[in-house]
């Protein structure tokens, strides 16, 4: 009997003891540390578990989060977002069920690419390599946030500024649209379930928009044909009737870009007509002297990299996202810098087009909108402190008998007034800038022409005529101090004031003549004012579905391009 009790003691001893070990100590390593990928797949009731990884990986205070191999660049919306709906998942990547709405987000990203933007700002490449390869909870999380990010950041750099217009250009006067809050869009484009379509109609929808965004889509499409067809070796201008080699490099050229029919096999190293008014056109279209004689500038566009051409495009493409969609008026001028062509435009058509000179890259032509007010006949023309400073008193120094024969007037500041002063009586080696004023008087010679139109804003620019007709025939016409000589000045005054005297008679052509040759300066309002618009644009796709591209001659495109990583 005290066997079986002494028994009894040593059983429970022994089952005690066992039971004090650590349960580990009967587990090898490799069964207790599961890989990662031997855990079980997420199911549809494993929400909770997902969201419990996202609230970990919110819960660390870092603006600059890492995901996978990203930053969540808006990291404070998405936290926000996830926020207000109690970490509620969105995009449920282990539910079958949601394959629709990640589509339709991939699908969202790629078209971005077609509006000039890159898909990889927005995570694209690393959302579609990573997508099928998440193995667990917390990659399932992850990858939610990464597509949330992508969202949030798409509808900001579609619906906002990405860069400020005064980073590119210090003077760039126009009309921007206003900040959109972004997180309501995004919640809004997630409850309507129609993604892709929502984000579609957030770009602008104005004709200009969309033609460029399918001009981009033709240029990268030639691209994928491959190397663009080179004109090298050209040592004078390829002209009609001309044969050779050289039109042969000339006709493949122009059939690559679809400028000339592939159907056109005729003289194949001989400029025929048939090539000529292809490159016409062409240099209509590029803002080129269209006389079909193919010389350096029409070579150089012509041997411009497509990855230039796209950069443009993509460029400008941004710079139509900037405006706010502006109703136009009834009766307006405008201007584009690098096509350095003036248009007077009235109920949606072209009354009168004009070549221009614009500004230098060292004296630009601001871009801004303003209202022409009145014109001068017979203008003065004070020389501005600025051309006085850098240009004239050194001119002058270096001998100034030119100010007599092209009729200038000096004034010289005394006790306090400026006052008329002979041009010899001054020690022009001694002379500082602010202590003279010079004008030029009206009349023949006058660099203001006979005609001056005035629009008052902060930067003196104005429209005027010139006495350097030969400009006008440049291919290229950046040659002012900043303000726009157009070629005829006459036909835009009488334009402007055929309604501007209700009491008497319109000013007609006969009437200005007669004003301009009384060699007196006269002011004359117009009756109503008429906006002008300055403007930068250097591709466009007009009503004919032409592409149109201009060169970028203060370097804005490049600049932009540049900031954007383009």
């Amino acid at each position: 009997m005290i066997m079986k009790k002494e028994y009894i003691v040593l059983l429970i001893c022994f089952v005690a003891l066992y039971f004090s070990f650590p349960v580990q100590a009967f587990f090898t390593e490799e069964d207790y540390l599961k890989k990662d990928s031997e855990l079980p797949k997420p199911t549809a009731t494993d929400d909770d578990l997902v969201q419990k990884e996202l609230v970990d990986i919110l819960s660390h205070n870092d603006d600059a989060l890492k995901v996978f191999d990203s930053r969540l660049a808006e990291y404070l919306l998405v936290k926000k977002f996830y926020n207000e709906r109690n970490f509620q998942l969105v995009w449920g990547l282990h539910k079958s069920t949601n394959r629709k709405i990640i589509r339709e987000l991939i699908k969202t990203l790629e078209e971005a690419y077609d509006n000039g933007l890159n898909p990889d700002d927005y995570h694209y490449s690393e959302i579609t390599k990573l997508l099928d390869k998440l193995n667990d909870y917390g990659d399932f999380a992850r990858m939610e946030l990464l597509m949330s990010d992508a969202l949030f950041k798409l509808v900001q750099d579609i619906c906002n500024i990405r860069v400020s217009p005064k980073r590119v250009h210090a003077e760039w006067y126009l009309p921007v649209k206003k900040e959109v809050a972004v997180y309501p869009l995004v919640a809004q484009a997630l409850e309507q379930n129609t993604l892709y379509r929502f984000v579609s109609k957030l770009y602008p929808q104005t004709e200009a928009y969309q033609r460029l965004r399918e001009a981009l889509i033709y240029y990268r499409a030639i691209e994928k044909k491959g190397p663009l067809p080179i004109l090298s070796g050209v040592r004078k201008k390829i002209v009609p009737g001309d044969s050779g080699p050289s039109v042969y490099d000339l006709r493949e050229r122009l059939r690559f870009s679809g400028d000339l029919h592939r159907e056109a096999q005729n003289h194949i190293e001989l400029y025929d007509d048939e090539l000529k008014k292809a490159v016409m056109r062409y240099q209509r279209l590029h803002g080129l002297n269209d006389d079909g004689a193919v010389g350096q500038f029409t070579i150089d566009e012509l041997n411009r990299p497509l990855a230039e051409t796209i950069k443009k495009i993509r460029a400008n493409l941004e710079k139509l996202r900037w405006q706010s969609e502006e109703e136009l008026p009834t009766k307006y001028l405008y201007m584009n810098i690098p096509d350095s062509q003036l248009f007077a435009i009235e109920n949606g058509r072209v009354q009168l087009q004009m070549r221009t000179v614009v500004g230098i890259k060292t004296w630009q032509t601001p871009i801004f909108t303003d209202e022409v007010e009145y014109l001068i006949i017979n203008p003065k023309w004070n020389v501005p402190p600025k051309i006085l400073q850098k240009e004239m008193l050194p001119k002058i120094q270096k001998g100034h008998a030119f100010l007599a024969n092209e009729n200038y007037q000096v004034r010289k500041r005394e006790n306090g007034q400026f006052v008329l002063v002979n041009p010899n009586t001054v020690d022009w080696s001694q002379a500082k800038p602010a202590d003279f004023q010079i004008s030029q008087k009206s009349g023949r010679g006058n660099a203001l022409g006979r005609i001056k139109f005035i629009f008052p804003n902060p930067f003196d620019v104005y429209l005027h005529d010139t006495p350097q007709k030969s400009l006008f025939k440049k291919d290229v016409r950046t040659f002012s101090h900043g303000c726009i000589r157009i070629e005829r000045p006459l036909e835009l005054a009488q334009y402007l004031l055929r309604d501007a005297d209700s009491a008497n008679k319109s000013w007609d052509e006969a009437k200005i003549k007669e004003a301009i040759a009384s060699e007196n300066e006269q002011t004359i309002p117009l009756r109503e004012n008429v906006p002008i618009m300055i403007r930068y644009r250097t591709a466009w796709v007009d009503e004919q579905g032409n592409v149109n591209l201009r060169p970028d001659v203060y370097d804005f495109d490049a600049k932009l391009a540049k900031m954007l990583r383009y």
